[in-house]
């Protein structure tokens, strides 16, 4: 069983660091572009609100691991670290 939770440990900071990753990467879409195809109430109004959606999705994968026991407190603050470290344009 606990070779099962570090593999699942394992599976949710990989995944929680892409998560971040790809709100970093947010900071290079054209918005326009993205705004093209979507409905005037779901357009971004710039690109800050396009990261800061992404990041907020990070976040909260790192709530639910938390909850659900995978990471630690101290664990999520180094990976958010990590990320910020990073992309510091990202969290500004």
């Amino acid at each position: 069983m606990e070779a099962y939770h570090q593999t699942l440990k394992t599976d949710a900071v990989r995944l929680i660091r892409e998560a971040y990753e790809v709100a970093a990467r947010m900071q290079n879409v054209d918005v326009s572009h993205l705004n093209a195809g979507r409905p005037k109430e779901f357009r971004y109004r710039n690109r800050g609100d396009l990261v800061r959606e992404f990041t907020e999705i990070a976040n909260a994968m790192v709530q639910f691991a938390g909850d659900l026991g995978l990471i630690t407190a101290e664990e999520a603050m180094s990976i958010a670290k990590e990320s910020h470290a990073g992309h510091p344009e990202q969290l500004d």
